[in-house]
């Protein structure tokens, strides 16, 4: 019963564009949560969803510095990151071959003002990864592929 309303409410977020932050769980260390906002899909028959990735309750400091290390780690700006709230990333599923990629992703500080994105050059093509088994990227690619 819950999986039937939950892609109920999936669906109509997926026609309609009025789904916000369906909670579809949280990391393994209940640092960060993910939520689904909407599903669409593409004019080349793949699924784009857009997510919100935010900190579980009481984690905002933790959750800070993890996204802080992560960007350092790939040598990506973190000014303006001491302040992050949350952020938002668009991504791209190809059902059929269980594949993924990362379109966009904006950053926002508590009061959802945009401290930084990192969307791609449009000139480069985003490299389709495979969606790794027992991760939240699963998750959301078999919600978004049902």
């Amino acid at each position: 019963m819950k999986s039937l309303l939950l892609f109920l409410s999936l669906t109509a977020c997926t026609f309609q564009a009025l789904c916000q932050d369906v909670f579809i769980g949280s990391t393994k260390d209940k640092v960060t949560n993910y939520y689904i906002m909407s599903i669409r899909r593409d004019r080349n028959g793949s699924m784009d969803l857009f997510e919100r990735v935010k900190p579980a309750e009481g984690q905002l400091q933790t959750f800070r510095k993890q996204v802080l290390e992560q960007r350092t780690k790939d040598k990506l700006e973190t000014d303006g990151f001491e302040k992050l709230g949350y952020y938002r990333r668009r991504i791209q599923y190809n059902c059929r071959g269980k594949v993924y990629r990362v379109r966009e992703c904006t950053y926002y500080d508590i009061y959802g003002k945009e401290i930084g994105t990192n969307d791609p050059d449009p000139s480069e093509t985003a490299k389709w990864e495979i969606v790794p088994a027992s991760t939240m990227r699963e998750v959301e690619f078999n919600k978004a592929c049902q």
